[in-house]
């Protein structure tokens, strides 16, 4: 075993001097002793010459010499240096409460057991290496305490052993934390060991501790153990408690700023945030923190500055709320706008993130989400506004249609219509839609009827409320008014029939016709129908009313003027055909609806002629066509030619949109490509030819043209070419041979 150097303290040097002297004394009464020396005598070594007793260094005369074990020794005899195995090479390479064993090249516990004749020499004393065989031996695992990665507030516990080792009664006096210890660590549910602690020979006794981090960094402590282990001069043995670098967060916001836009008043428009704890790390630079060493970043409060009633947290969390590392914590807030305008305001969150990225020069100040709205007062429009039904015939009903429309951008949401007043049974309200009920989105509309019927030439009035969220007026009141009169006649059309003649397929012909009114009472056009039977049933008339005059009814014409001229009104038909059978004729009848008992409907005839072209084809000299132009048998170094004639049979023309050879034979040709437009009853003729001039064989082809017909079979005709290729006669091979031989080429 290696030797261990012993520095006497003050004390022991105090027992050392009275020990010289008891042995001065007795060398005085003529006893030999090695402690006792004239002044200027050198002591002398042991008999064998090697070793010299020693109490202290200075005691070993010779130089690169130490004491040990009262032995000098040589200072540099260490052979564990250069051992590639060995765990330590000195005692500096081991813990405080342990050394460099020389035989073993290991660390070893001071104050281990020693077998007879290695320990040091007996009696036991202050003087030398005391052998646990006689005295209590502390011993302490482990010395080292890790807590790894522990989370902040999150507590986490530890344990280490003292046994009792020696054969003496070990006495515990103090167990406390060393000053500057992080106060993180405290012993396990605060009840520290309660000293004096006394263990017999063999006893073990396990300790615990706990660490709660409240701050990022590293967490260290130490335990100073005092006991009547003497193999210390002090008594004096520690335990190092530490936790690895916890990291610290960052706080990331999303989103940090928000604009909600428009919102009626009343309305309520959710907004989700989430607050992020993020590795306070660049994750693209070295050696970034991980997450599971970033600390949870605890978010305090959540409040609205300045103070607002547009907004709100949908649920207000009970803070504080504790953020994991790579978590995230969300909340809801509300915009609810209480009139128009903007409103602006900003969310600050109360947080001890160690990076803000909103503000790096004070990291812990909040973080303010900055929202911003519009708010919109929804304003209620009622067209129109009275309701005039005018002059009405006795006996029949007139309908105005009442449109509520959001005209400020806001949600109209009506909560119901009633009738204020003694009501006039003369009008009715029709609300097939709901609108009095309904939601009316901004710019929207609903709309609902209202019929007149009076029953006596007399005035009538009546009032509607309409009830909605118009915050400057909930309540609407709408006039209504209707006179009733004595039925009067309506003029029809001043032209009838009306009459559009031909008109290309696909385009459109309009024809504007004017209604007249020769009675003295304002007649009401309530609507407008078309009543046509085409080729198949069901066939959607091609006759239509102007969509600007379908707004505008029902349409009011005018009375007789004073100077006696009649009330007109002119409306505008559109026409535009479809491709029919062959000479087909659109007719219709246009029926006018009006308020006029006498004479509810005028009707009023249409017709016009669907003008569409037609490509036929045929070959010219080649009556059985059905599709494939066969060319028969020609020989090589020969042509042959057909006509494929393109006719215009109908009143519009013709046009050949592109001419195509399909597949790959060079054999086939086509003449011309391109084509003029073909006049009716006219016809082009496109020349196919057939040369082979390679080897005989059949060839095979198509030809595909494509025109204006809108029939699928005319909009694309395809037909096959075929052709049968011959060897040519003698007198043609000697024709072919010459012409070879003119050429510049020589043959192999």
């Amino acid at each position: 075993m290696k030797t261990k150097r012993f520095v006497p303290s003050m004390l022991e040097w105090m027992w050392i001097a009275v020990v010289a002297v008891a042995l001065c004394a007795a060398c005085g009464k003529g006893e030999s002793c090695v402690g006792c020396l004239e002044d200027g005598d050198i002591p002398e070594g042991p008999s064998d010459g090697d070793t010299l007793l020693c109490v202290k260094d200075a005691d070993c005369y010779e130089a690169g010499k130490i004491c040990a074990y009262d032995t000098c020794i040589p200072r540099d005899e260490n052979p564990c240096e250069g051992n590639p195995t060995a765990e330590c090479q000195r005692d500096t390479n081991c813990a405080v409460d342990r050394y460099c064993d020389e035989n073993t090249c290991t660390c070893e516990l001071i104050g281990g057991d020693y077998e007879d004749g290695d320990g040091p020499g007996d009696p036991c004393d202050h003087f030398t290496w005391c052998s646990c065989d006689k005295l209590p031996c502390i011993q302490i695992e482990p010395t080292v305490l890790g807590y790894g990665c522990a989370q902040y507030l999150e507590s986490v516990r530890n344990t280490f052993n003292i046994r009792n080792r020696g054969n003496g009664t070990l006495e515990i006096l103090s167990m406390e934390f060393a000053p500057l210890s992080s106060p993180d660590f405290k012993w396990a549910d605060n009840q520290a060991p309660d000293a004096p602690i006394l263990l017999e020979p063999g006893e073990t006794l396990q300790f615990e501790v706990e660490l709660t981090p409240t701050d990022p960094g590293v967490d260290q402590a130490t335990i100073q153990i005092i006991c009547n282990d003497l193999s210390r001069e002090s008594g004096k043995f520690e335990v190092l408690l530490q936790s690895e670098y916890k990291g610290g967060s960052r706080i990331d916001v999303a989103p940090i700023d928000h604009n909600f836009g428009s919102a009626a008043a009343g309305q309520s428009v959710p907004l989700r945030v989430a607050v992020s704890n993020l590795n306070p790390d660049d994750r693209n630079g070295i050696d970034p923190t991980p997450p599971e060493r970033c600390k949870l970043l605890t978010i305090s409060d959540i409040e609205f500055d300045p103070p607002t009633t547009h907004y709100r947290l949908g649920v207000h969390p009970p803070f504080p709320i504790f953020v994991p590392p790579a978590g995230s914590f969300q909340f809801t807030l509300f915009y609810e706008p209480r009139g128009g305008g903007a409103q602006e305001t900003w969310v600050r969150i109360f947080h001890d993130a160690d990076r803000n990225p909103y503000n790096p020069l004070a990291p812990s100040m909040p973080v303010e989400v900055h929202l911003e709205g519009w708010g919109v007062a929804p304003l209620l429009n009622i067209e129109p506004d009275p309701v005039d039904f005018g002059r009405v015939a006795v006996g029949y009903r007139i309908s105005i249609p009442v449109t509520l429309r959001g005209a400020a951008g806001g949600t109209i949401r009506m909560c119901g219509c009633e009738w204020r007043g003694a009501r006039e049974w003369v009008f009715t309200m029709e609300d097939p839609t709901d609108a009095c009920h309904a939601e009316i989105p901004p710019n929207g509309a609903r709309t609902f009827w209202i019929d007149c019927q009076p029953t006596d030439e007399r005035f009538y009035g009546g009032v509607l409320e309409l009830c909605s969220n118009d915050l400057e007026e909930p309540k609407k009141l709408l006039p209504i008014e209707c006179e009733g009169v004595e039925a009067s006649l309506l003029g029809c059309a001043n032209s009838n029939p009306i009459l559009f003649g031909e008109v290309p397929v696909g385009e459109e012909a309009t024809r504007t016709f004017e209604i007249v009114n020769d009675s003295p009472l304002e007649v009401v056009l309530q609507g407008v129908g078309f009543e046509y039977e085409g080729p198949r049933p069901g066939a959607t008339s091609p006759f239509y009313l102007d969509s600007g005059d379908s707004a505008l009814l029902p349409l009011t014409i005018p009375s007789v003027r004073p100077d006696g001229s009649p009330g007109v009104v002119s409306l505008t038909i559109h026409y535009i055909p479809v491709a029919q059978t062959p000479g087909w004729l659109d007719e219709a009848t246009l029926v006018l609806s009006t308020n006029n008992p006498s004479q509810p409907t005028c009707e009023v005839s249409l017709s016009g002629t669907p003008k569409w072209p037609k490509c036929d084809f045929g070959v010219v000299d080649y009556p059985d066509f059905d599709g494939v132009i066969d060319f028969g048998e020609v020989r090589l170094g020969s042509s042959l030619t057909h006509r494929l004639r393109v006719s215009s049979t109908s009143n519009a023309p013709c046009e050949v949109i592109s001419v195509n050879l399909l597949g790959s034979p060079y054999e086939f040709s086509l003449l011309p490509r391109e084509i003029p437009p073909i006049p009716p009853a006219g016809h082009t003729d496109i020349l196919i030819t057939y040369a082979p001039v390679s080897s005989p064989g059949t060839d095979v082809s198509a030809i595909l043209v494509e025109t204006n017909d809108l029939r699928p079979g005319n909009r694309r005709f395809e037909a096959q070419l075929r052709g049968q290729a011959i060897a040519p006669l003698d007198g043609d091979l000697e024709i072919i041979a010459n012409e070879e031989g003119d050429s510049d080429e020589t043959p192999e």
